[in-house]
């Protein structure tokens, strides 16, 4: 995407942990407990990898942001309740 006046930073980064939800009614247990462990099962046998990484907006972000070429700054989200599961590193893409 070509904005005119934007402009890429190339050489920083900044890691902000940031997690994404799907949320389902609150009556439907079933679904939610299905959604959960069918994202576990693809966490654990690396479909969900497979299918994040081959994403074509993903790949693309990731290609063109050079990011093993940057220097990471790590800003902590304080906004994150404390239940937030941040040292469970495969529910986390961090650069």
């Amino acid at each position: 995407m070509n904005i005119p006046g934007l402009a890429v930073e190339k050489d920083l980064l900044i890691y902000y942990p940031t997690p994404g939800y799907i949320f389902t009614s609150k009556n439907n247990l079933t679904l939610a407990d299905r959604l959960e462990r069918g994202f576990r099962i693809a966490l654990q046998d690396g479909s969900f990898d497979k299918i994040f990484y081959n994403h074509p907006g993903i790949k693309e972000a990731l290609e063109r942001g050079n990011l093993k070429n940057r220097r990471i700054f790590n800003l902590e989200n304080t906004s994150l309740p404390e239940e937030t599961p941040l040292n469970d590193k495969k529910l986390w893409y961090v650069p």
